[in-house]
């Protein structure tokens, strides 16, 4: 009984909502070759430059083949050869269309439409959804732990903020977001085992987006977990941001990523300090100071010998969970005992997690991880 009103609510969903579309490049992770495209549900015409090759029916199940050869794609279906095209378009007819994709071994499900086409000498695959249901797909793409109300509405609220946001401001590419860690993680419509769940947290918070004093949508930055205090904006990236600022955040303490450890042999951390400080390995003080250091409040570098390097440096060049932690010599071994994971700025999700579980509502949640914001529709921006 549950799958049929799981699939209701989508419908219901994708009836009522803002009418807002977002674009989105699949598979930027991947150079796409070839693959394959399976209709799941719903009516669909297969169009190759602006011509309808075939119309699908309802719950048709039909299989359509695709390659990316000499800037053109070329089709098949049933075996029979459709022609190369500069653009092929999957456009769906009505509300509950779903397709599958797959490219070598990843098979996905979606919803909206899709367009193949050649961009910089790549084959580029763009899924234009309902801002709805993109935003349902990545609230369970960025994992969601538990079926918690109150923290499924937060992520649903951060998620569509920031896709409403990159979408206004660069309309004239082929597509907003890309559906990598880089963008926002979309792997998929939301189908799993909490997927009616997350279809109600984002029906209920439907679009409302966080914006700030000036009512512009905000940067809804989040990350896993930081480690008991967020970071300022300015201290990850180039400027300071009034909504981003770092505060104690003590709910994220008893995250699954609250603390890590990682062990560094001592001669790779050296050539790696020496590359910022060239004079350090006769400075004696220097020298104890970038073996045995702590950093209990989140600074921004580490001094060595005078010279600052950021932990965000540091956390790159040896691929760290976070830019957030102490030094202690450990034999031939530096052994770095770190807190948190991601880039520490905005929502923590192991945090919101913790609020939610304790009784906040979403909305507390987020007016904690971000400052002097609000809440409003889209329909009040547009």
């Amino acid at each position: 009984m549950k799958k049929y009103i799981l699939f209701f609510s989508i419908l219901l969903l994708s009836q009522i909502s803002e009418g807002i579309d977002i674009r989105v490049s699949l598979y930027s992770s991947i150079e796409i070759n070839e693959g394959m495209f399976r209709l799941e549900s719903g009516n669909y015409d297969l169009i190759g430059d602006g011509e309808v090759l075939k119309s699908f029916p309802k719950n048709g199940s039909e299989l359509v083949y695709f390659s990316f050869r000499g800037s053109k794609v070329r089709l098949n279906y049933k075996g029979s050869n459709l022609g190369g095209f500069e653009k092929v378009e999957l456009a769906a007819k009505d509300e509950a269309a779903k397709f599958r994709i797959r490219i070598e071994e990843d098979e996905r499900v979606y919803s909206g439409s899709i367009s193949l086409f050649e961009n910089e000498g790549k084959l580029l695959a763009v899924n234009q959804v309902d801002l709805e249901m993109y935003v349902a797909g990545v609230v369970e793409s960025e994992g969601e732990p538990e079926p918690n109300q109150a923290y499924l509405r937060a992520q649903a609220v951060i998620a569509r903020t920031y896709a409403y946001r990159m979408r206004k401001s660069i309309r004239l590419a082929p597509f907003d977001l890309c559906d990598s860690p880089q963008c926002q993680v979309y792997n998929s419509s939301a189908y799993g085992k909490n997927g009616y769940d997350v279809y109600k947290a984002v029906f209920s918070t439907r679009g409302l987006i966080l914006v700030d004093s000036k009512n512009k949508p905000i940067t809804a930055a989040f990350h896993a977990n930081s480690g008991g205090i967020t970071a300022n904006s300015e201290d990850v990236w180039s400027s300071p941001v009034p909504y981003l600022k770092g505060k104690i955040d003590s709910f994220s303490l008893k995250g699954r990523s609250a603390t890590w450890e990682r062990n560094i042999p001592i001669e790779e951390w050296l050539e790696f300090v020496k590359k910022s400080s060239p004079g350090i390995v006769s400075d004696s003080a220097a020298m104890k100071r970038v073996l045995e250091f702590e950093n209990p409040y989140r600074e921004k570098h580490l001094n060595a010998a005078g010279v600052l390097i950021p932990y965000t440096d540091i956390r790159r060049e040896f691929g760290l969970r976070s830019a957030f932690f102490d030094g202690v010599q450990d034999g031939p071994s530096i052994k770095l005992r770190g807190r948190g994971y991601g880039h520490g700025v905005g929502l923590s999700q192991d945090g919101a997690l913790e609020m939610a579980r304790t009784g906040y509502a979403y909305h507390e949640i987020l007016y904690f991880y971000y400052s002097d914001v609000q809440l409003v529709s889209v329909n009040q921006l547009d």
